[in-house]
């Protein structure tokens, strides 16, 4: 795994925040006396519970007595809203909006079940989730046109989640898990425990018709619990149907603003972003950290600092690098803020077989070489991308003309030419890329053929490491026949050593518990899982099919909270030993607005949201004193260190492996 010294150190905390495992057991939440969990959950700032205020359907009493009474508390609440009723009142959710307050999507019709005859036209019995996924697309895109404001929450109207009817009923909450970070039910009995809660069915209590009374009971059995309190009302006005009272929500305000009771009042979206990120933490500390013990003499000055980090943070290189086509001033900035971003790297086309050999007979070395050369000289481990490629379209002619004879002969002289010219220098090659995709080579000579790659392959550089790699796994729709292929592969006997992940095939947002389920999957067999391709928009958004340059704002702080999510998703599993991008500069770049950096190479919002995701909050960088002992113990990110006491320094590297290390020095 790579060492690359940063040219700067970063200091952050590397308080280790950790949870036993979910345990609940005999909980009565009807009573008020809740047993205590096992469990312990860390809120902000000490608080010992979490309170959402929500509320539906976009009435105008929320406009014009509710709003104004939680701004005069300073309180954010969220607001799961249809279009048609918030275009009556657009001006006043625009203020709202502009207040902080939290806008989400609560369908565009308002579907229930149709034994509410009120629903009977949009009963959830006569919906498809083909229907379902084009009404709340619809909705979010009305909303966002109209408010600009991308919702990540959905309510569930009703609280009802499925769709059709006897045996064809289906659950939508997948949809709503792929389409929002967190979907709110309602009238559920309990509070929601932030260890175990699944937050695409987070619960919700009902907030209309009670008094402060009442509600203080719910708030007494979260507090107990540590949970999540969720209260859902309708109408915002002093009494009446569907009417959360003004008096209740005031006493919940006042109540909450008391820091001796240890409430955290926000929005859904707020509170469900920190449960997913301690969630995330306590794996990351688990996976991802170490400890560093260092002894001296009692009473020393200790500092430990760390300068690169195990766990492959990297991105493609383009062929502009070395073949003469970036001018000289955008190559400058190119090497700088690669090495300013990246700990590593794969060749983006170089040593494709179409880019080196375009020709018959007319290899091109000279970009490769110049690409490994660069990479060594400031120690950037780099991947070789790829050995062989069947996708038809990408299959040079000329190879396509020969016979079966002369192309297996084409085929044993690139595998071991390439690996003996570059023997040790790879850090690894894509063997035979996506395959589940085209398999030229295969339909051509036969499913023995990728064996006989692997071997001379070997034949030229016995220690090479051979990956698997494609796409369209992460997002499940080609999992199956992914795990099947490997399967395959490794039953034939070839020698595969890591799986790649390509991450491209995620359109303008991702399916977070998709993505964790394909990392799960591909887990079970035991090998290093790298994400090969990595674009956030990918290949699927707008931005790609209808060639969409720009962003706006709202836009680009999305695209960097996705990237945020999806870099903790994929750090936090111990399947994964590296994320690669494909591409951080809109110059040069095949999804430009994915870019880390516009063309001009001004930073995005995603490019802030990286480094201080990667350099630091998982960066640790320490300072501390000896104890009477004369050691101190910290816990640390896996990578390379330098440790100085009283102002003597030395390096070490803390690895995944051994987990810990000791290092003297009096």
């Amino acid at each position: 795994m790579p060492a690359i010294i940063k040219p700067r150190l970063l200091i952050v905390s590397a308080a280790v925040l950790s949870f036993a495992a979910a345990t609940s057991s005999g909980q009565n939440y009807g009573d008020g006396t809740p047993e205590l969990p096992d469990q312990e959950f860390r809120w902000p700032e000490g608080a010992k519970m979490a309170l959402s205020l929500t509320f539906d359907d976009a009435r105008f009493s929320q406009i014009d007595t509710g709003i104004p009474l939680l701004d005069k508390y300073g309180v954010k609440a969220t607001f799961y809203i249809s279009p048609g009723s918030m275009l009556q009142r657009a001006v006043g959710w625009k203020s709202a909006v502009g207040n902080g307050h939290e806008i989400c999507n609560h369908s565009l019709y308002h579907p229930c079940s149709g034994n509410f005859t009120w629903s009977r036209n949009k009963a959830l019995e006569d919906y498809s989730l083909e229907k379902m996924t084009s009404e709340l697309d619809s909705a979010n895109r009305l909303i966002q046109k109209v408010l600009g404001v991308v919702p990540v929450s959905y309510g569930y109207p009703c609280g009802q989640t499925y769709i059709g009817r006897g045996i064809n009923t289906k659950s939508y909450v997948p949809l709503v898990a792929s389409m929002f970070s967190s979907g709110r039910g309602w009238m559920n009995e309990a509070p929601n425990d932030p260890v175990f809660c699944d937050l695409s069915q987070l619960n919700a209590s009902e907030l209309d018709g009670k008094s402060f009374e009442q509600v203080l009971k719910l708030i007494e059995t979260a507090r107990a619990g540590g949970h999540w309190l969720v209260l859902a009302g309708h109408e915002m006005n002093v009494e009446g149907y569907q009417t959360s009272r003004l008096a209740t929500i005031e006493a919940i305000c006042k109540y909450a603003s008391d820091p001796a009771n240890g409430i955290w009042i926000d929005n859904v979206r707020n509170v469900a972003s920190y449960v997913n990120r301690e969630r995330l933490s306590n794996s990351i500390s688990k996976y991802r950290k170490g400890e560093i013990t260092v002894k001296a003499r009692p009473g020393s000055k200790v500092s430990v600092e760390q300068l690169s980090h195990e766990f492959w943070f990297g991105c493609a290189i383009s062929n502009g690098m070395a073949d003469g086509w970036m001018k000289e001033e955008d190559l400058k900035q190119y090497k700088e803020k690669f090495l300013e971003n990246f700990n590593s790297a794969v060749t983006e086309n170089a040593v494709k077989w179409y880019s080196m050999e375009q020709k018959k007979d007319q290899v091109n070395y000279a970009i490769v070489d110049g690409i490994l050369k660069w990479a060594d000289e400031n120690n950037i481990p780099l991947r070789g991308h790829n050995l062989f490629w069947g996708i038809p379209k990408f299959v040079q002619p000329w190879i396509q003309e020969l016979s079966d004879e002369e192309l297996m002969r084409r085929i044993k002289d690139r595998a071991i030419t390439v690996t003996s010219r570059y023997k040790g220098r790879f850090a690894g090659y894509d063997l035979n890329n996506e395959m589940i995709h085209g398999n030229y080579y295969e339909d051509r000579l036969g499913p023995e053929i990728t064996k006989q790659m692997a071997r001379w392959a070997h034949e030229g550089d016995p220690e090479a490491q051979l990956f698997v790699n494609d796409y369209d796994v992460l997002t499940g729709n080609r999992l199956a026949d992914y795990m099947a292929h490997i399967r395959s592969l490794l039953k034939q006997g070839i020698p595969i050593k890591g799986i790649g992940a390509q991450g491209h095939l995620h359109s303008d947002t991702f399916d977070r518990q998709q993505l964790q389920n394909a990392l799960d999957s591909l887990a079970i067999f035991g090998l290093p899982v790298l994400i090969t391709e990595f674009n956030m928009p990918g290949q699927r958004s707008k931005y790609y099919t209808e060639k969409i340059m720009t962003m706006t704002r709202e836009e680009e702080e999305q695209k960097a909270r996705e990237l945020v999510d999806y870099y903790r998703i994929c750090f936090a599993h111990p399947a994964v030993e590296g994320i690669l991008m494909w591409g951080f500069w809109e110059g040069n770049n095949w999804i430009p607005v994915s870019s880390l950096y516009r063309r001009d190479w001004s930073p995005t919002p995603a490019a802030g949201a990286y480094q201080n995701l990667i350099y630091k909050e998982w960066w640790t960088n320490l300072s501390g004193t000896a104890g009477a002992d004369g050691t101190l113990t910290v816990p640390a990110f896996f990578g390379k260190y330098r440790i100085t006491v009283d102002g003597v320094s030395t390096e070490a590297e803390l690895s995944k492996q051994s987990g810990k290390i000791f290092v003297e020095l009096r």
